[in-house]
């Protein structure tokens, strides 16, 4: 489905109608920098593929705005959808599919961010001030893919400033002393042990994350259809007619 995903966006970048002629397996190949065997599937999938619309050697990538009818707080009926910005340039399919991957990497912190702008901070605290825990089965479940593909994003994330993370930490303690267990989990915010060896109770912290670049940030916007113009988004990431209080 990423792959799919990943030529729609291809496609959409290099038509603004969305439609292109003559797909053939060699376009594929070329544009994309993919084998034979892997244009000659894609073709045939986007033949079952709600995404595509296709007529002979002509393919039309439909809309990706969300029509899901949602409803406000308020019970007022509208329509939108959480957004992210690609900046226009030429991508393998290679590129692609791994931009995407690090844009659902991302949203997660943003989103884990974002839950702690209206919550009140403890006394002596900051709200946001803190990395935002998440366990690598989350990501798991997020980008649908293994443990060592999140571990390969987490990096190359890391590696290009957009993201920071700390160590995992496991914390133990003796749980026969009842001040010792209680003093551990109070500090580690945790209602129990994780697992207990013996005696021995341990508290496993995963990894906090925080977003090391605001360009990431403003990548991500929650967009309401037709309460703002929209703007095609040009090749050089200028975009219009978008409240900037619509951040993730």
């Amino acid at each position: 489905m990423k792959e799919l995903l990943a030529v729609a966006i291809w496609i959409k970048m290099q038509h603004s109608n969305s439609v292109m002629w003559n797909v053939t397996e060699y376009k594929l190949r070329k544009g994309l920098h993919i084998g034979k065997p892997k244009a000659e599937r894609l073709i045939q999938d986007m033949k079952d593929d709600a995404l595509f619309s296709v007529d002979g050697n002509k393919v039309i990538v439909s809309s990706f705005r969300d029509n899901t009818i949602k409803w406000t707080r308020k019970g007022r009926e509208y329509r939108g959808a959480m957004v992210c910005k690609f900046e226009v340039k030429d991508y393998t399919l290679k590129e692609l599919f791994n931009l995407i991957n690090e844009k659902l990497f991302e949203f997660q912190i943003c989103a884990a961010e974002h839950k702690d702008c209206c919550m009140k901070a403890p006394e002596g605290e900051k709200v946001g001030a803190k990395g935002k825990a998440i366990t690598i089965k989350q990501f798991q479940k997020a980008l649908n893919t293994s443990s060592s593909s999140v571990s390969r994003i987490k990096k190359r994330l890391i590696a290009s400033g957009k993201i920071n993370s700390t160590l995992a930490e496991k914390h133990s303690f003796d749980i026969r002393n009842e001040e010792e267990t209680k003093r551990t989990l109070l500090r580690t915010r945790k209602p129990k042990a994780d697992f207990i060896v013996g005696t021995l109770g341990f508290v496993v912290l995963a990894c906090t994350y925080s977003i090391a670049n605001r360009a990431v940030t403003d990548g991500f916007r929650h967009l309401i259809y037709g309460k703002q113009s929209e703007k095609v988004i040009q090749r050089d990431m200028s975009i219009g007619g978008i409240p900037d209080g619509f951040f993730c």
